[in-house]
């Protein structure tokens, strides 16, 4: 039987589904996985960009490409090979960003951090065109929903809560921290104490 997890060097923190031409094939998908690694001697960052790919024929789930980072990655977003936005903690937007997301058009980008604000950038300028703070604790997620940046779906530590769609209990317990839908019936997830992702099947 093909393995559904892998055991990465550094803690994961978010993934995200590939798009492929060949999404209806249940025996390979790929997925992008974030990491964080915080050493406290130094208090410094780091972390890296798995690709991940979920392949039969080639056993299961394995990293097929890592690229190492100067600062962790909470979590990225990207509309094409050529636009990739990132969440980097070295906290060089005045806070540790958590979370972001781009446009289907690749104008617009949304972060948000770990002090409950959400900064709205012009992608092509690289500059800030709005804030808000309505949240009380860090923003773990932006996305926009459709192509327009009129609306924003978001997520924060202050525990408001969603309707549930599926859920995995069992997975908390290690620190779920990213997720992603694969395919109708599969989730990827990331567990941040045990260094897993695992694809979970329903």
């Amino acid at each position: 039987m093909p393995s559904k997890s892998v055991k990465l060097s550094s803690r994961p923190a978010f993934a995200r589904h590939i798009p492929t031409s060949s999404d209806s094939s249940e025996s390979q998908r790929r997925a992008c996985v974030s990491t964080y690694l915080l050493d406290p001697s130094s208090d410094t960052r780091s972390g890296s960009l798995c690709i991940l790919e979920y392949s039969e024929e080639s056993g299961g789930l394995h990293v097929e490409n890592e690229i190492s980072t100067s600062a962790g990655v909470f979590r990225f977003d990207f509309q094409n090979p050529s636009t990739v936005v990132a969440a980097l903690t070295d906290g060089s937007l005045g806070c540790e960003v958590w979370s972001c997301a781009v446009t289907k058009d690749a104008q617009t980008v949304v972060t948000g951090g770990e002090d409950g604000s959400m900064k709205l950038w012009d992608a092509r300028s690289r500059t800030q065109i709005a804030q808000s703070k309505v949240f009380g604790a860090g923003v773990v997620f932006v996305d926009f929903p459709t192509n327009s940046s009129e609306q924003i779906l978001t997520g924060s530590y202050d525990e408001k809560s969603l309707d549930v769609v599926h859920q995995n209990r069992d997975v908390g317990t290690n620190l779920l921290y990213g997720a992603t839908r694969m395919t109708d019936n599969s989730v990827l997830f990331c567990t941040f104490n045990d260094y897993l992702v695992v694809l979970d099947e329903f």
